[in-house]
């Protein structure tokens, strides 16, 4: 029986199965290993499929031809022949196919790496246009809130009260712990150029308001 000789890319490919990942590598480079462990798997399910299916016909075949008489063992030997060629002539093609499926979905895996890393990077952007839009929001209004107490309190005889102070802390608390804490949970401890200058920013528009409430705290305080 013919034997089917394994492509050397194949034989790479059981290689790079057996490899895993770096842990310290980045999370597409792990999606992209662990994707790409699963497909060589399948691709190798299929080959041994293929050759058992095969296999099988062939071992019929050549008993077919022992179990015949001497006089019918050369025709049959032709005609068996010339199936046997047509069938490792379509088993070839069969393994092509599997082989052409798995060098089409991966024939450039950088790009596969490229196209989920610009993925990520799609995501994280759309994530930070959405929190800047929500904390832009949120910090006008706490800072409206601030300033509409503290006018209030400035008001009166009095001045500013102890639960003023505690609405403008918790308030100046909200604002300042916010831009850390969406970097934490967009960037996953792993910040780049880009996100360090907008955390930057973020902080300084959330310091700024926070600096001018605390001296209007301190001021009401030194009056009480």
């Amino acid at each position: 029986m013919p034997h089917h000789q394994e492509p050397s890319g194949d034989r790479y490919l059981r290689r790079l199965a057996c490899l895993d990942p770096d842990p310290r590598a980045s999370v597409a480079t792990r999606e992209f290993w662990r994707d790409l462990q699963q497909r060589v798997q399948v691709h190798e399910e299929h080959h041994v499929a293929i050759a058992r299916r095969y296999a099988h016909q062939l071992a019929d075949a050549v008993e077919r031809i022992q179990a015949s008489s001497c006089s019918t063992a050369e025709r049959l030997a032709k005609q068996k022949g010339a199936e046997v060629v047509a069938q490792m002539q379509k088993a070839q093609a069969d393994f092509d196919k599997v082989d052409g499926h798995l060098k089409l979905s991966w024939a450039k895996p950088g790009a596969a790496v490229e196209r989920r890393l610009s993925n990520s990077r799609a995501s994280k952007s759309l994530l930070w246009v959405f929190f800047f839009a929500a904390y832009g929001i949120g910090a006008r209004y706490l800072w409206a809130l601030m300033a509409r107490r503290q006018a209030a309190a400035e008001r009166t005889r009095a001045g500013p009260r102890l639960q003023d102070d505690v609405v403008a802390v918790a308030c100046l608390f909200a604002t300042a712990i916010l831009p850390p804490l969406a970097m934490l949970l967009i960037e996953h401890g792993r910040a780049s150029g880009p996100a360090v200058l907008i955390f930057i920013l973020a902080w300084g528009c959330s310091i700024v308001p926070a600096a001018i409430v605390a001296g209007r705290i301190m001021a009401g305080a030194k009056r009480r």
